[in-house]
């Protein structure tokens, strides 16, 4: 209610102070700094000399600061959960990779044994 009443006087005057003032207080309260902290920015930028404003624009500062270092914080979390998914991704591939050379391989090591017995089965009978 108090911040439909100040919205509507900054709707008139978007530097009254005491309305920017009010709706941070009243964010604040509801516990919605990162909100609250636009409206006080705004009246500090304003007059950063009012005492009542200043505390405020601090207090509401140092929460911003802190959101701001979690969000951070965050991304940089998933961002290593990506490369370490990526580093996954990539020894598996190559495990992978190496298992299909593997294969490929005794395939060809079967053929030549299976050509060399053929030829040797060949060379004995016709000794014979």
């Amino acid at each position: 209610m108090a911040i439909d009443q100040c919205e509507r006087v900054l709707l008139e005057d978007t530097t009254n102070i005491k309305a920017l003032y009010r709706i941070s207080m009243a964010l604040n309260i509801q516990n919605n700094q990162l909100e609250a902290w636009s409206y006080i920015k705004r009246a500090y930028k304003i007059n950063p000399s009012d005492k009542a404003i200043k505390e405020l624009y601090e207090t509401l500062k140092v929460v911003k600061d802190e959101k701001d270092k979690e969000k951070e914080s965050k991304l940089k979390q998933n961002e290593s959960k990506d490369e370490k998914k990526h580093e996954i991704n990539e020894d598996n591939d190559s495990k992978i990779m190496k298992e299909k050379d593997e294969v490929i391989e005794k395939e060809v090591v079967s053929e030549k044994a299976k050509k060399l017995r053929s030829a040797f089965k060949f060379s004995t009978e016709e000794e014979k």
